[in-house]
């Protein structure tokens, strides 16, 4: 079975990839996805000078699961900020979140209704020229699933800090009789809520020779996916 992946960022960064194995015994040709993307919270104090977004889709081909690092470079030109953030994504878990090395207390939610800006797309983009396809998927649903996440409350005293968060996600699948595809919808949109956003890089890790499409033009070298 061929597999894709898609992948969308801009106010969302989207994914998708096929893979190559044959589909046997499926019950369900779609299985539902986890919410990811950028923390939403009280941050009109603090600007980020870079954020490094990685996403290692390797582990997809064995166990199903997405890898996600976000790195924040932040500066506070004021007073020391408490900060309140909450992080969505049923991956994220206790120590996933850290402040200059140091792992922040959080507390477990359960998001029922989101907000605006963290609306999943309904679709995602297609991959063409797959073999035996007649006609190229351009568009993708997008299987939404209910929020969930971690929300934390740190003190930043003036200066630049270092926010990280780490976590594993299940991505979205769609399967036919031919292909297996992936879809990843990563939230960018709570970003504008930053007083300032400088350098975002983004890198995509991808299995062996596996099919891509994305919303954000990114430069492939063998098989890493790099943006800026």
């Amino acid at each position: 079975m061929l597999r894709v992946v898609k992948i969308i960022l801009l106010s969302i960064l989207m994914l998708g990839i096929i893979s190559t194995a044959a589909i046997a015994n499926i019950t369900s040709p779609h299985t539902f996805g986890d919410f990811v993307g950028e923390p939403t919270g009280s941050l009109r104090s603090l600007a980020i000078i870079r954020e490094m977004l990685s996403l290692d889709l390797r582990p997809i081909d064995k166990v199903g699961l997405a890898r996600i690092v976000a790195t924040y470079q932040v500066s506070n030109q004021g007073q020391p900020t408490s900060v309140d953030l909450v992080f969505i994504s049923p991956g994220i878990k206790a120590g996933s979140i850290s402040v200059d090395g140091a792992s922040v207390p959080s507390t477990p939610l359960q998001l029922l209704n989101l907000p605006p800006q963290w609306q999943p797309p309904k679709t995602v983009p297609g991959i063409s020229e797959l073999p035996f396809v007649q006609q190229p998927k351009n568009k993708y649903k997008v299987n939404p699933t209910l929020a969930s996440g971690l929300r934390f409350i740190a003190t930043l005293p003036p200066g630049e800090h270092q926010l990280q968060v780490s976590y594993d996600m299940h991505p979205s699948t769609s399967d036919d009789a031919l292909y297996r595809d992936y879809q990843i919808a990563y939230i960018l949109a709570p970003a504008r809520s930053w007083a300032d956003f400088g350098v975002l890089e983004v890198s995509v890790n991808l299995p062996p020779n596996w099919k891509v499409a994305t919303s954000l033009p990114m430069k492939r070298t063998g098989d890493t996916l790099k943006a800026t």
